[in-house]
């Protein structure tokens, strides 16, 4: 049943959207451009390589469906991770955003994680990442340094949990990637509070809007909540800017 509302949200998605030959916005048109059909620096990771060859199966304790204890086999399950497109594109936005520091919700084996701290290369500039399956995170790690990773910081436990440890520390970004507990409830929950830790410019991005009808409603309910300057459904993807200097609020669906 989800898949098919995927597919239904996705055409309708389609019919409604502009491309960026009609797009009227300039941030609109940098986005389309800079973010999603351009590489403007150039990115490789090394996921298809070696390193997950010598790594057995496992249990994992799953937060965003309370499966726990699902078997995973780490060779196979890493076909269920972002595509090489879509951490192209995140590590576009990095770059897109001016962004020094980043949040992620929902690392799992850390290819975006390495997407984004790759992007995030030069001297200060950090990744946090935060994962609730300690398991998960021991092979996240083992993929994150055998690319040499050095800048990142994963954290365990319910991403509600962390987040509120965050506020109350005092935490600030640049840039909030949301990729993981792919709920309504759970997303209506997270947006206003990793709004609440971003920077005055910074962005919320969010993976798999389209996931189902719910999650989908839940996307538009946030953007009505906190009213952020300028708001994109493209793809799959969800974006959120904030400028407190923005004088209309903007909504754009891309193709």
């Amino acid at each position: 049943m989800r898949k098919l509302e995927q597919l239904a949200l996705s055409i309708q998605h389609y019919f409604q959207s502009k491309g960026k030959y009609r797009l009227h916005s300039d941030l609109a048109y940098r986005l389309y451009t800079e973010v999603h059909n351009e590489q403007n620096v150039a990115f490789s990771d090394h996921w298809n390589s070696t390193w997950s060859e010598d790594l057995s199966s496992y249990k994992k304790t799953d937060f965003g469906t309370g499966k726990d204890q699902r078997p995973i086999d780490v060779v196979k399950h890493k076909k269920a991770a972002s595509t090489k497109l879509e951490v192209q594109r995140l590590h576009n936005l990095v770059t897109f955003c001016k962004a020094s520091n980043a949040l992620e919700l929902g690392g799992h084996f850390g290819r975006g994680t390495f997407a984004i701290g790759n992007a995030l290369s030069h001297e200060g500039t950090s990744i946090t990442s935060i994962e609730g399956c300690p398991k998960t995170i021991e092979i996240a790690k083992v993929y994150l340094n055998a690319g040499g990773l050095c800048n990142y910081t994963i954290l365990e436990g319910s991403f509600t949990n962390i987040l509120k440890d965050l506020v109350k520390a005092n935490k600030s970004y640049d840039l909030v990637y949301i990729d993981g507990h792919h709920t309504a409830e759970a997303l209506l929950d997270l947006i206003p509070i990793c709004h609440s830790l971003l920077n005055e410019k910074g962005v919320i991005a969010v993976d798999d809007i389209f996931w189902s009808y719910e999650v989908h409603s839940a996307w538009r309910k946030s953007i009505q909540r906190i009213k952020p300057w300028a708001s994109f459904e493209f793809l799959n993807f969800g974006y959120m800017f904030f400028d407190p200097k923005g004088l209309n609020q903007q909504f754009f669906k891309l193709w």
